[in-house]
């Protein structure tokens, strides 16, 4: 996630990796937001956990499967 203050430094950042901002299909690996020159921020949702987004903050989902083992 990143503020809605930095959304021209995270276009330029995008423009850099070859892909618009504002793309629904594409998502960011930690290793190139790393090269940010703004503070990128990854949360970890757990169950139970309320994640709440600022208004016009920009921000990717990734959705992974755990399996609890017996």
């Amino acid at each position: 996630m990143i503020a809605a203050k930095d959304k021209t430094k995270a276009e330029l950042l995008c423009k850099m990796l070859g892909y618009p901002l504002e793309r629904e299909n594409y998502f960011a690996s930690v290793e190139q937001l790393s090269q940010a020159n703004f503070p990128v921020y990854v949360i970890e949702q757990r169950v139970g956990d309320l994640i709440l987004i600022p208004s016009l903050a920009y921000h990717q989902v990734q959705n992974v499967v755990c399996t609890k083992l017996s």
